[in-house]
């Protein structure tokens, strides 16, 4: 239970204070002693004594010869700074979460920020080939003059899945999450040449000097077109921009093998041209041709709309519904999961529920507007009083009454 605060522990403590008072002591000559002054002055003797340095000598030890004398270069290179690959076998051999150090921390914790130096830190223990670690390898040896990775010689040191998880990390020399959505997309070497190889003449030079935001929203607001294709840029702009970061996040969550470039040009083009062609299709009236007669509501109704549905794959059901007045003011509405059902008995449920909670309201003319031809036809059938569906018989009652 632990000493909590309570009335309870704090007596408790007070008992273990006056069970472990020292009241008396026995004396050097034997005799036992109460007196507080004489004890104080009996307490500073003993511990006066015990610290006292003794003042016979202890002798001299000849242990000269006695043992082995170390090699000279083993003692000359007792004070030498040990490198950078020692230090780490010897913190990646301490257990993780033995005694911390002056600090408070861990090993586990310099185990785990070995890559905040200039090494390869962990991810030594992830190489495809351990003698790649005694090359002394750094995170040079895997970025690019840029800071960022350098995705071919990741995949020469590591297999896929570890390159999937490496790329996840932001860049070293990226520290804003736009500044590293934009070097994605737009500005590594694989993305800009990737660019260049489809950009149009004219926006090349403006293409590279703009941030995030402006890049976006100029590409999407260009007039030009493709060249090749004829279509507007605009639309091949927003389609290759999906599938290069489709491409990516393929890599690393699903440690896929990245599209080409040629399938990502081929696949935007085909997006944009579908995308050109649905917005070029007339949009055809829904209007009914034929009038419609609109009476005044009459103020003493309640107009009650009800929904029913049910998951497909999961046959789980919900329903809805909401009470409005003869203005088509928000009076009230409900909401609710009914579990295992399909279709139907969802709809059931969703008019059930609106009746009874209309009733409990104490409304007494209620115009129910419902889109279920099937569920009217139950309800309204001569035989509904008999129906095999206990909701039909139950929402014929209600409607009764």
């Amino acid at each position: 239970m632990g000493d909590h605060n309570t009335r309870y522990f704090h007596r408790r403590a007070t008992c273990r204070k006056q069970q472990k008072r020292i009241t008396s002591l026995k004396l050097s000559s034997g005799e036992w002693c109460s007196n507080v002054a004489i004890l104080r002055e009996e307490a500073a003797n003993y511990f006066h004594t015990l610290f006292t340095a003794d003042e016979q000598p202890n002798g001299y030890l000849p242990i000269s010869g006695w043992f082995p004398a170390l090699p000279h270069e083993i003692t000359d290179s007792l004070g030498d700074v040990p490198s950078e690959s020692e230090i780490h076998d010897a913190l990646m051999s301490m257990a993780p979460l033995k005694s911390p150090g002056w600090d408070g921390l861990h090993a586990e914790f310099f185990q785990w920020q070995w890559s905040t130096i200039p090494s390869l830190g962990p991810l030594y223990r992830y190489l495809r080939d351990p003698a790649f670690a005694l090359s002394g390898l750094t995170f040079a040896n895997v970025t690019t003059v840029d800071g960022t990775w350098g995705i071919s010689r990741l995949f020469a040191l590591f297999d896929t899945s570890t390159v999937a998880h490496i790329l996840s990390v932001k860049s070293p020399c990226l520290d804003d999450v736009a500044d590293q959505s934009l070097h994605v997309m737009r500005d590594c070497h694989v993305a800009r040449d990737f660019w260049l190889q489809i950009l149009p003449v004219a926006l090349i030079r403006p293409f590279f000097d703009c941030n995030l935001q402006q890049w976006i929203s100029c590409n999407l607001s260009a007039t030009i077109l493709h060249p090749q294709s004829r279509l507007s840029w605009k639309l091949v702009f927003a389609s290759l921009v999906w599938q290069i970061w489709k491409r990516r996040n393929d890599l690393i969550f699903q440690a896929s093998t990245p599209f080409t470039d040629m399938t990502i040009i081929t696949r935007s083009l085909a997006w944009a041209k579908y995308y050109y062609e649905g917005a070029m299709v007339p949009k055809v009236s829904t209007a009914s041709p034929w009038p419609v007669l609109l009476e005044v509501p009459d103020p003493a109704w309640i107009y009650l709309n009800v929904d029913g549905v049910a998951s497909f794959s999961l046959s789980n059901g919900s329903i809805g519904g909401l009470f409005r007045n003869s203005n088509d003011d928000w009076i009230m509405g409900f909401a609710k999961a009914i579990g295992y059902s399909n279709n139907l008995q969802a709809e059931l449920w969703a008019l059930f529920e609106g009746l009874s909670l209309a009733w409990k309201q104490g409304f007494e003319k209620v115009l129910v507007r419902y889109d279920s031809k099937q569920v009217v036809d139950l309800v309204n059938s001569p035989s509904a009083t008999s129906s095999t569906l206990s909701l039909v018989r139950c929402i014929y009652r209600l409607c009764q009454k």
